[in-house]
């Protein structure tokens, strides 16, 4: 039976009993039940005071981190309105900036692709030099699609745009002597070698026959 039950079935049983006696006794029971009710929780507190205090500490702990932590939510969401409005003030002014940011990207990216192509004709001698043709094709490749892009509109291209169609053309050329130096020079100079094996000539006559194919080489299979 809870506490207000009790009192309410206390308070019913005096207002039906109107004798003092009853009265009297019903009093007594109550004084008798509180005291006994008293004793226990006297009891109780006395044995589980430590824990009962451990409790009520928590409790003011766990309150009191409760209120700091509604405090901090409270000004992380007055932070938040500040922000929202700063951010749609400065709207424009952030648009603009990234605008820029992504305009001066693409500047660098410019510049870059200008400094390989002003590298690009002194690269391609040295590979040309090295006979690295697979590299210096590449290279020339590589840098005539950078000018078929936007660089194309600098000015400043222009002049390296002249300085790498000599040096296209340059690398054709010895693209044809090589190409032809592998199809025609090399197997017919091999071919005199396993010949002079079987049939040796003169000195005199194999060095013409060698100066002879050097000389029909360079027209024998022009390659446009």
């Amino acid at each position: 039976m809870t506490q207000s039950s009790y009192l309410m079935a206390f308070i019913r049983s005096l207002m039906e009993n109107s004798s003092m006696d009853i009265r009297e006794k019903k009093k007594r029971q109550l004084e008798r039940d509180f005291t006994e009710t008293g004793a226990a929780l006297n009891i109780c507190l006395t044995e589980k005071f430590s824990d009962v205090n451990k409790i009520l500490n928590t409790y003011g702990i766990v309150s009191q981190r409760v209120r700091d932590n509604k405090t901090s939510v409270a000004k992380i969401q007055r932070d938040l309105v500040e922000c929202k409005s700063l951010l749609y003030c400065n709207r424009e002014e952030l648009r603009s900036l990234w605008l820029e940011l992504v305009e001066q990207r693409r500047c660098l990216e410019l510049v870059d692709q200008v400094d390989r192509l002003r590298s690009t004709p002194d690269a391609l001698g040295y590979l040309v030099t090295a006979r690295a043709w697979s590299e210096a094709t590449q290279l020339m490749v590589s840098s005539n699609y950078i000018l078929e892009s936007q660089i194309a509109a600098i000015p400043a291209v222009q002049t390296i745009k002249t300085d790498l169609a000599l040096k296209n053309k340059f690398l054709i050329d010895e693209l044809k002597k090589e190409l032809n130096r592998l199809l025609y020079d090399k197997p017919c100079i091999l071919a005199l070698e396993m010949h002079s094996r079987d049939f040796p000539l003169d000195k005199s006559d194999s060095y013409s026959i060698r100066k002879s194919v050097h000389s029909d080489s360079d027209y024998k299979m022009p390659i446009h």
